[in-house]
């Protein structure tokens, strides 16, 4: 799901789907746009993932989050 413009939203359904994923192993996400409020969707409930690799590059993420 690389370069697929997700943005906030599409981070908020991702997130909420890899909560219930027993599947899946790898996601590349990366090129979407999430910035700083995506990620903390996806840092929520990051112990809760069964996935192993998980690519968020290339997001607009800074390292403010959570300041």
């Amino acid at each position: 799901m690389n370069h697929c413009h997700l943005g906030e939203d599409g981070a908020v359904y991702i997130a909420q789907g890899l909560v219930r994923n027993k599947t899946l192993k790898t996601l590349n996400i990366a090129d979407n746009n999430f910035g700083d409020e995506g990620l903390a969707f996806f840092a929520i409930n990051l112990p809760a993932y069964k996935v192993a690799n998980i690519d968020l590059s290339n997001n607009f993420i800074t390292d403010k989050i959570g300041e």
